[in-house]
């Protein structure tokens, strides 16, 4: 395609497939060939081919353009309505009834087991299980740290040559 005035002549030969699409997604036009022209005064020239192939009318004293098959206003969409759906309360009165029913369901049944869980709750004695496992669990982490550490510094033995002295300094840790 080209224009001008005679003075001027201009030559436009590249393109894109285009789809317009409404603002509120309810109406979709026919793809079409839309020619690229840099610097033009609108951002979007649509021809008398594109309203034939979307059946568009446009009325310039209404100012409308409607697609006389759907009967929907380029022009003048209608207004986007906000749907806001609430959940419902996850945890209202009548779950609040359940729990209390449940707690004292529990309390019923195991009254005695209720009493000693609470005495050993809040007496501050360490299990000594549980300190035995807490320390096997640090000793296994710590081997395991440092079979991978070895086993990096034999795969990057370019990076950490054997026959490096470290201070003994960085070997302790630090408080």
């Amino acid at each position: 395609m080209a224009i001008g005035d005679g003075h001027r002549t201009f030559s436009f030969d590249e393109w894109v497939l285009i789809t317009i699409i409404s603002m509120d997604q309810s109406w979709t036009s026919w793809t079409c060939c839309a020619i690229l022209v840099p610097n033009l005064s609108v951002p979007l020239l649509l021809g008398g081919l594109f309203l034939f192939f979307n059946s568009l009318v446009i009325d310039h004293q209404l100012r409308t353009c409607i697609d006389k098959k759907t009967g929907y206003d380029l022009l003048n969409p209608p207004t986007i309505k906000q749907n806001i759906t609430k959940p419902k309360p996850r945890f209202g009165p009548e779950l609040r009834k359940q729990q209390k029913g449940v707690v004292k369901d529990l309390k019923s049944v195991f009254p005695t087991m209720l009493l000693n869980l609470d005495n050993s709750a809040a007496s501050a004695v360490p299990c000594p299980l549980t300190a035995m496992r807490s320390q096997i669990e640090q000793i296994m982490m710590d081997e395991m740290l440092t079979r991978k550490g070895e086993k990096l510094k034999e795969e990057y033995i370019d990076i950490f040559p054997p026959d490096i002295l470290i201070p003994a300094n960085y070997l302790t840790k630090s408080s």
